[in-house]
């Protein structure tokens, strides 16, 4: 526990995977695991989390896919339990962090394009991912006047419900000059981070808010 120097975390899981190919041109898959976890003999949990996935080739060069997943993630001890001062700065403990959990869900399009003698690809993916008692590493004053910097420090805490949205643009390609191959590769991510319990209307935009 948070007194003691020593503290011993177990993780088990089992999963399980199911892929196939329809005509050539779809592909799925699907599978779930079980994650089991054990802190000092006292703190448990245990999860089945989900993930399927599929992608069509629509046109010779053409692909769309989409995705859906579920997630989750344990706190680990030094996350519950590291109270320690890094120079000025302290770090502080919280033991009651509660097990982070949601789900991710993606759908793209990748386009393949021959330019003269070079072989490129561009790819656009709408993503949007919400999570249950997110795990946040926060600054704000978690101790006491008397302590350094007034209390002001470092503790992992959870956020009661987020979401992580945004779009993906990249653009790759690869020719040869001479013996040389050139590989060029870009791309642009707009992310938009939201707790959704300051901005809780954001909910009715996507109200399905079940977790793993």
């Amino acid at each position: 526990g948070s007194g003691s120097p020593n503290n011993q975390l177990l993780n088990l899981s089992a999963y399980t995977q199911l892929e196939s190919k329809f005509n050539g041109s779809l592909n799925v898959s699907a599978g779930g695991r079980l994650e089991y976890f054990q802190l000092n003999d006292t703190i448990t949990a245990m999860k089945p989390i989900f993930r399927a996935g599929a992608s069509l080739k629509i046109y010779q060069e053409t692909y769309i896919r989409a995705s859906f997943g579920q997630g989750f993630r344990f706190p680990s001890p030094a996350e519950r339990f590291v109270n320690t001062n890094l120079d000025i700065i302290r770090v502080y403990p919280n033991p009651n962090l509660l097990p982070e959990q949601g789900w991710g869900a993606e759908i793209g399009v990748k386009q393949k394009i021959k330019i003269g003698e070079w072989n490129a690809s561009a790819d656009v993916a709408l993503f949007l991912t919400r999570y249950k008692n997110l795990l946040e590493f926060s600054f704000d004053q978690w101790g006491t006047m008397n302590d350094p910097l007034l209390g002001f420090g470092f503790k992992s805490i959870n956020i009661t419900e987020a979401q992580i949205g945004g779009i993906e643009l990249s653009l790759n390609g690869d020719s040869y000059i001479g013996d040389w191959k050139v590989n060029l590769g870009g791309g642009y991510t707009y992310i938009s981070p939201v707790d959704l319990n300051i901005a809780p209307e954001l909910k009715s935009l996507l109200p399905y808010t079940k977790y793993a």
